[in-house]
């Protein structure tokens, strides 16, 4: 991503909306670094740096995502603003975390949009686990790319931000994704519509730094990625958990092994007892499988290509 993008990006509505960037201090970042909150905090007023105080971690307020004002409306972005945030995006583009989450345009001032950041991640959290709502840190790129894959339309994923003018990501692909706030109001049979896709697609965000890992090491084994890696990768993980692998690491052996493959390993006659006896003796799946003939791999492999 270059300069020139960044900079097109948060141009769109300039006029009538501030321009935010969101970090998330869970990832640490040298004292050093210019946007490092230490620092940020010696330059920048009070009124322009704002806690996004989710209520898992509002007990210190420092572990808490921020919220950084780069511009108000009719201003443009400090050049030199956006050299520092392009600096440490090329330093973490290859991380889980990312300590910049996000640019978001909006006509919220600070304090009313860090409000409603904290409102969605609580309502995501209650749709993933009626029983146990918590906080979802929705703006974790992994998080978010996974929420965006899951969802089969576009619309469903604007919806959700619709306190927002724009909202600019990173995705796992190191591609510059920019989610539109839908342009009308959301009718009943929408909001039901919605609901029930994003309970579906929510179940996949259990796992993300197993399905971040997962999909390292099918990158590693393939020489393009579908554009849907991510979804595909928590997809298999939570099928192989259905099928009653406990164990993480038997859970990221077959699911590798599927997508490599692209077969269902339980479905084939002469792996299917490996992953029985992986179900009845948790951690034995790679073992097992390291056992198998090599024609049987290389049948599949012929198989599926």
């Amino acid at each position: 991503m270059s300069t020139h993008q960044l900079l097109n990006a948060l141009l769109k509505g300039q006029a009538t909306c501030y321009r935010y960037l969101l970090v998330d201090p869970l990832k640490s970042v040298r004292l050093d670094e210019p946007l490092a909150l230490a620092n940020i905090n010696d330059v920048f007023p009070n009124d322009e740096l704002n806690a996004i105080l989710r209520p898992d971690l509002s007990y210190e307020p420092t572990l808490c995502p921020h919220l950084i004002l780069l511009a108000k409306p009719g201003e443009d972005v400090e050049s030199e603003l956006l050299d520092f945030m392009l600096a440490r995006i090329k330093k973490e583009r290859s991380h889980y975390k990312h300590y910049i989450c996000a640019w978001i345009s909006s006509e919220l001032d600070i304090q009313n949009l860090a409000q409603k950041i904290i409102e969605l991640g609580l309502q995501l959290g209650r749709l993933m686990s009626p029983e146990k709502p918590s906080f979802l840190p929705f703006y974790e790129h992994i998080r978010l790319q996974l929420l965006k894959e899951s969802l089969s339309a576009e619309s469903l994923l604007s919806g959700l931000f619709n306190f927002i003018h724009r909202y600019i990501y990173i995705n796992y692909y190191g591609q510059l994704i920019e989610i539109n706030a839908a342009n009308n109001s959301p009718t009943d049979d929408f909001l039901l519509f919605s609901q029930i896709f994003l309970q579906n697609a929510l179940q996949y965000q259990n796992e993300p730094k197993a399905t971040f890992g997962l999909v390292k090491m099918w990158q590693d084994n393939t020489p393009t990625l579908p554009a849907n890696a991510l979804f595909l990768s928590a997809k298999k993980l939570l099928e192989a958990k259905n099928i009653g692998l406990t164990n993480l690491e038997d859970r990221l052996v077959y699911a590798l092994y599927c997508l490599i493959y692209q077969v269902d390993l339980i479905n084939i006659e002469t792996i299917s007892p490996y992953i029985s006896a992986a179900i009845l003796a948790p951690g034995s799946l790679k073992k097992g499988l390291e056992q198998l003939d090599k024609d049987i791999w290389a049948n599949l492999h012929q198989n599926n290509n």
